[in-house]
């Protein structure tokens, strides 16, 4: 009888070795008690559970502002929904940074903050939601009917919570539209430039 051999995820691996390192573990200790999170990876299942875990903890230890810096190039809707959900019921306000790249589901993402910065060598890039499956057509129809309704939502989402023009709207529609800093600041999805 063969036996199976499980590898772990890279990511997994790198977790473990940062979980006993002594200098990531003061990292996180001061981040921690400083209460900044970080989304840097992009958005699944396992960055959604960290991100919730140490927001939770925060708020449950203290009510007081939550800073969580975002250099994020998206990812997966339901995660990013649960965080967003999270970040919603919280006691503690949360104010976003934006640094790097803040792109597709950490947009909606970063836009949830009570207060949204934007680092000046940092970009933005808002998409239409995209989606991969195969399945049967039956199946499909109907996901891409819920799908649909989703994306309506995340559309209105942009549109109550910034300034984006119609032409935005469009691009975002068709193609991508990539925004710097002072774009962003001008289109409502930041209040303040950092730097």
């Amino acid at each position: 009888m063969k036996k199976l051999i499980v590898k772990p995820h890279l990511r997994d691996m790198r977790s473990y070795r940062d979980s006993v390192d002594p200098m990531t573990m003061l990292r996180r200790k001061v981040l921690f008690e400083r209460r900044i999170v970080l989304l840097t990876d992009p958005v699944d299942d396992i960055s959604a559970r960290d991100l919730m875990e140490e927001l939770l903890a925060l708020d449950t230890l203290e009510k007081k502002l939550i800073t969580m810096y975002i250099d994020s190039p998206g990812g997966y809707m339901e995660q990013g929904f649960a965080i967003m959900d999270v970040m919603i019921g919280l006691r503690s306000k949360i104010q976003t940074i934006i640094c790097g790249e803040c792109c597709s589901m950490a947009t909606f993402i970063a836009l949830t903050g009570k207060k949204k910065l934007m680092t000046a060598n940092a970009h933005w890039m808002g998409h239409e939601m995209s989606r991969s499956s195969e399945d049967y057509y039956s199946k499909e129809k109907y996901r891409f009917e819920y799908e649909e309704k989703v994306w309506l939502q995340l559309r209105k989402f942009y549109m109550d919570k910034t300034k984006l023009t119609k032409d935005d709207m469009y691009k975002i529609d068709h193609h991508e539209l990539w925004l710097d800093a002072n774009q962003c600041l001008q289109k409502g999805i930041i209040d303040e430039i950092l730097g």
